[in-house]
């Protein structure tokens, strides 16, 4: 029996699964709550409502990716590897979070990413 402080030990797959599940949830939440606030104006409750619809598109991808995963039948899975847009990543990023971080409730704040020129 492996135990969770042995160096072989892995979490098993449903407790990944809850983890990742987690951060979307308590994210789409705290949008809601914000919404709700008396104080909001308009144009924060529009965000606060494309943010909530970004986090439900969020977990509608994790729970289809859970349902690939579930029927591998434990068998290994073909990755499609792809080029990846790391200024349009970021900049998600970067929307997505500074939005919540203008609406917290301990003050404003910006977020912003610099991304250092690529090489012509």
């Amino acid at each position: 029996m492996v135990r969770a402080d042995d160096p072989g030990w892995r979490p098993p797959p449903i407790c990944l699964a809850a983890h990742e599940l987690r951060t979307p949830l308590a994210l789409l939440k705290t949008e809601i709550e914000l919404a709700l606030r008396d104080d909001r104006t308009r144009e924060e409750l529009v965000a606060a409502l494309r943010s909530a619809a970004e986090e439900t598109d969020r977990l509608a991808e994790l729970a289809e990716s859970l349902l690939v995963i579930a029927g591998t039948d434990g068998s290994r899975l073909a990755l499609a590897r792809r080029p990846l847009q790391t200024d349009e990543l970021l900049h998600g990023v970067s929307v997505r979070f500074g939005a919540r971080a203008a609406n917290h409730p301990g003050g404003g704040a910006d977020v912003s990413i610099a991304l250092p020129a690529t090489a012509a």
